[in-house]
């Protein structure tokens, strides 16, 4: 039996080469939109839980300002300095909203005063630790004289975030977030996970720097749960296992100094992150009186700029469009798998009718409907194992191409293939297997072979 196999394909491939060449190109077509269709659904519902799981019932609101240098520079300069601490106070204190400005960012390690600090003086750490360590780029991390963790500053709300607990030690008490001389500058750090092994509560982390004149001296005083995060103000899930955490602080002194200086400290604190990586949580009923009274507070301080932008509107615009775009190619993968079916019913009926004198002499021979259905059907399971194996060759020589020139291809995405996209086409090759089958299992029951073989005597 597995010889006339292999007969009868050698011999339908030499007579119908064309045709099977235009059926596995069409497959492979129909591949490929089942697996466009798949990645945007799976994406879609990946955007709609992490939505759900971030947002919940409230609506958020981020800061921006006009993409103008010049407006930067007014809105943080020294001269609007009072404008911006006075307004900010106002945002973290108001009742009506949440006022959220956690920002993760480096912590540094250096004393350029002090010509003998090296690396004998560096905290305690592994190279996982380092800033930019996940982008591979940690060149500007660690030096002979310098080294930059993975830092953020904490907000008093972040740990009302549920996924955000205290393993051992304590949360920051309010009078750790102020900073009452510039010139003798202690903060407590609650470390990550990964930290639990290298210190203890207790410890103490010298020469940090934070825009101070003097190094700064870290106190530990607890360590996070293993594998805590929390949605950062740019809506992305940050672990927290690799982070030194330490209290965004605030300043109770003049930040013009005696002098008529201004203080580098207070520069440094009341900077950018505190606004423009800030966002306004409201509960969905009082979001309008929320965005009037942030507006108000501008107002109030001169900072006419500032913009708020619908951060849960424009995701669900987003997921919208997703949907969408999962339709509408879910609709040409069905029209396309309908004309595939429609092509192969064709192409099984003309081989039946063509061939049936010599599935005739077959069956005569004692070969079986069923083994005659297999010698009918072989040629389909060759043409959907290479349209799979053509789907997969494709998406790896695009990506190759991608990845040596993104800048050629940067309009278009890199559509990887899926479990789930393997799982629904191996699901589907098998129903139009079945399809196939069974309508070609009834024309040969229905064929009269006998009248077959008389036929043009």
């Amino acid at each position: 039996m597995l010889k006339i196999l292999w007969l009868e394909m050698k011999n339908y491939l030499k007579g119908n080469a064309a045709v099977f060449i235009l059926s596995v190109l069409a497959f492979t077509f129909a591949c490929i939109t089942i697996n466009l269709t798949m990645f945007n659904y799976l994406q879609a519902d990946k955007f709609r839980r992490e939505n759900e799981e971030s947002y919940g019932n409230k609506s958020f609101y981020k800061v921006s300002l006009p993409p103008s240098s010049a407006v930067f520079m007014r809105v943080f300069g020294n001269d609007n300095r009072e404008n911006i601490i006075k307004a900010f106070e106002q945002l973290k204190n108001d009742p009506l909203f949440e006022y959220r400005y956690r920002q993760p960012n480096s912590i540094e390690f250096f004393d350029f005063d002090n010509p003998n600090f090296g690396v004998a003086d560096f905290p305690r750490y592994r190279d996982e630790f380092l800033h930019g360590y996940e982008q591979g780029r940690t060149e500007f991390a660690k030096q002979d004289d310098y080294l930059s963790l993975k830092g953020l500053y904490a907000d008093r709300l972040l740990i009302n975030e549920p996924n955000v607990n205290i393993a051992s030690g304590r949360w920051f008490t309010e009078e750790e977030f102020y900073v009452h001389d510039p010139n003798d500058i202690q903060f407590p750090v609650i470390l990550g996970a990964g930290y639990s092994d290298l210190y203890e509560i207790g410890d103490i982390i010298e020469y940090m720097q934070m825009g101070s004149v003097n190094p700064i001296t870290l106190h530990v005083i607890g360590f996070l749960e293993q594998d805590g995060w929390f949605y950062d103000n740019n809506n992305e899930r940050l672990l927290l296992n690799r982070y030194m955490v330490v209290p965004s602080p605030e300043i109770t002194y003049n930040f013009i100094l005696p002098d008529g200086s201004y203080c580098e400290f207070a520069r440094f604190v009341y900077n950018s992150s505190i606004m423009m990586n800030a966002r306004i949580v409201a509960d969905e009923q009082s979001a309008a009186a929320a965005m009037q009274r942030v507006y108000q507070i501008w107002g109030e301080n001169k900072l006419y700029e500032f913009e708020l932008f619908d951060e849960t509107d424009g995701a669900q615009r987003w997921l919208v469009m997703a949907r969408e775009q999962t339709l509408s190619n879910l609709i040409i993968s069905v029209f396309t798998l309908l004309v595939c079916v429609l092509m192969f019913s064709i192409q099984a009926s003309y081989k039946l009718n063509k061939y049936k004198k010599k599935y005739g002499i077959y069956m005569m021979s004692g070969i079986t409907a069923k083994q005659l259905l297999a010698l009918m059907l072989q040629d389909v399971v060759l043409m959907f194992a290479l349209s799979f194996g053509l789907m997969f060759a494709l998406t790896e020589i695009y990506r190759t191409i991608w990845f040596s020139n993104p800048a050629t291809f940067h309009r278009f995405d890199i559509t990887p293939i899926s479990m789930e996209t393997v799982v629904v086409l191996l699901i589907t090759q098998l129903l139009l297997l079945c399809f196939i089958g069974i309508t070609g299992h009834r024309k040969i029951h229905k064929t009269d072979m006998s009248a077959a073989l008389r036929e043009h005597e």
